[in-house]
């Protein structure tokens, strides 16, 4: 029916306690009423029974815990260590009989209330003992006294274990309380920093209350959990930025997506939602803005656009380029045949020349629509890369193959052999005497190659690498025409990727992501160098 503190915390302070306690009070009864050495002399004694008894019990606890057996018997003992104090100091007019209500209230903490009601017990049956020394020829004389301290005792005894028992519920409902909040919010430490969308939770002030690591990374921030001054002082501006930036779109209410700038002078499209933050009483205390990298999304649309454009396109290629192949062909012989019959002229002959070259010149437009409207399904081989561009290259540019030997794509020849020749065709455009395009493998998986075309030292402009494999874009030197987009949807239908960039310091490049028949080991490969 007791309910046992925390025993392991409390009960050795409670043994220091009543070393210190009965220890003065022994120590005034020597100094203030033994008279003579016979009289200090069990003093004397019941100071080191104090200590044996405190030793003993420490001792014990110290190897075997506060066990229910240790704490019964030495609240037990205690009560006849307070017994013998109160008889040596005066015995029932001692001025220490409050010693027996010092071990009740320590059985209601240590025992509960059937404990401190054993306390109390023995409490009474040592004030009758200590009575009986000092009246024992008329017991009659202590039934009162003996009576009141009896119901002194229950009382303490049942009021202490009660008040103790209700404690030690509120205490044990607390720390259920206390355990329960703090799995909470470990809980929700974990859920927001797994979040991968980025969440700023800040007050009407400004003050930031929370602000995930998927935030800080979207923005542009460390995301370690710890900054230095100078990073947390870089950190404030950046979110004062972008709640500023926040602020003036929900303001013109066009949109719940912004721009933001980055530490190295791009911008990253963020996507993002406000709540409010409310109060105790209800009232807005802030906001929590969820935002996300619309990046990722922003370029899937703008691959989806282009292959919607592109596959529009090759529908009408296919059209065109039925349609105007026999008025082109009739056009064709028609100028041969009037050029034959009407070669006096040196003007005559310029001019069906001229023709017969724009007729040619259309001729191969037709059949680059043809190429890209036709472009089947690819029929994979094995393909050995560096054979491949050693028979392919050397006319247009200048190749540096940099490629392991053994490193071989499961690739149609034919469809392989128009992405490189465009890639090709594309940088020599860029290119100026004495340039050379440099063929590499950066790091490869075991089933796939990444493969680069790259021209160092040449940067071309935005709008060229926006308009990259858009049809009859104008790079450089010379018109592509269809060349680049039917080089795209080549390697998309291989189930690969080819992707552009250009950069200071790293020049132009094409990147190629194919299927490989075997992994390549970069540590044993042997490199090519040459066209």
């Amino acid at each position: 029916m007791g309910i046992i503190s925390d025993s392991r915390r409390n009960f050795p302070h409670y043994l220091q306690a009543r070393f210190l306690f009965v220890g003065v009070i022994l120590g005034l009864a020597l100094l203030f009423l033994a008279e003579s050495s016979k009289e200090r002399w069990p003093l004397v004694a019941l100071l080191l029974a104090n200590l044996l008894l405190v030793g003993a019990a420490s001792f014990f606890f110290k190897f075997r815990g506060a066990t229910g057996l240790l704490r019964w018997v030495t609240l037990s003992l205690g009560v006849a260590l307070d017994t013998a104090v109160i008889s040596y100091t005066g015995g029932a007019v001692s001025e220490f009989v409050f010693l027996y209500f010092f071990s009740i209230a320590a059985a209601s903490l240590f025992l509960g209330l059937w404990g401190s009601v054993w306390i109390a017990a023995l409490s009474e049956m040592g004030y009758a003992c200590v009575l009986l020394q000092w009246q024992p020829h008329f017991p009659e004389g202590i039934a009162f006294p003996l009576f009141l301290y009896g119901i002194y005792f229950a009382l303490t005894a049942v009021l202490t274990g009660y008040l103790a028992e209700r404690l030690q519920e509120r205490n044990r409902a607390l720390e259920q309380a206390r355990r329960e909040l703090s799995q909470t919010r470990l809980d929700t430490e974990t859920i927001l920093k797994s979040l991968g969308t980025g969440l700023l939770a800040v007050t009407r002030t400004g003050e930031i209350l929370y602000f995930n690591r998927a935030g800080r990374q979207v923005l542009g921030m460390a995301g370690d959990e710890t900054w230095s001054e100078e990073e947390e002082s870089d950190a404030a501006v950046m979110v004062q930025d972008f709640l500023h930036a926040v602020e003036a779109t929900e303001r013109e209410g066009s949109s719940s997506e912004i721009e933001i700038p980055l530490p190295d002078g791009a911008r990253r499209p963020v996507g993002f939602s406000v709540f409010p933050l409310r109060g105790e009483a209800g009232g807005e205390r802030g906001r929590v803005i969820l935002f996300r990298d619309l990046t990722k999304q922003k370029e899937e649309e703008r691959v989806r656009w282009r292959q919607e454009r592109l596959a529009a396109i090759g529908e009408l290629a296919k059209d065109l380029a039925h349609e105007i192949r026999n008025p082109l062909a009739t056009i064709s012989g028609c100028v041969e045949m009037l050029i034959g019959q009407n070669a006096e002229t040196k003007d005559t002959k310029r001019l069906g020349e001229l023709a017969l070259q724009q007729s040619r010149r259309l001729n191969h437009l037709l059949r680059d629509f043809s190429a890209f409207a036709r472009l089947g399904p690819p029929r994979k081989r094995p393909l050995n890369l560096c054979e491949f561009l050693q028979r392919r290259g050397g006319d247009a540019m200048t190749l540096d193959i940099r490629l392991p030997c053994e490193l071989t794509l499961l690739v149609d020849e034919s469809q392989f052999g128009m992405i490189v020749d465009a890639a090709l065709a594309a940088l020599s455009s860029w290119a100026e005497e004495g340039d050379v395009v440099e063929v590499g493998l950066r790091g490869s998986s075991s089933e796939r190659a990444r493969i680069y075309f790259r021209l160092p030292g040449r940067v071309v402009s935005e709008e060229i690498q926006d308009s990259i494999f858009q049809p009859f874009g104008e790079y450089g030197q010379r018109h592509l025409g269809l060349a680049l987009p039917t080089a795209l949807r080549a390697a998309e239908g291989h189930g690969g990727q080819l992707t552009f960039f250009s950069r200071p310091g790293e020049g132009t490049c094409f990147e190629l992501v194919l299927e490989s028949v075997k992994p390549v080991s970069r540590q044993k490969e042997a490199m090519i160098h040459g066209n």
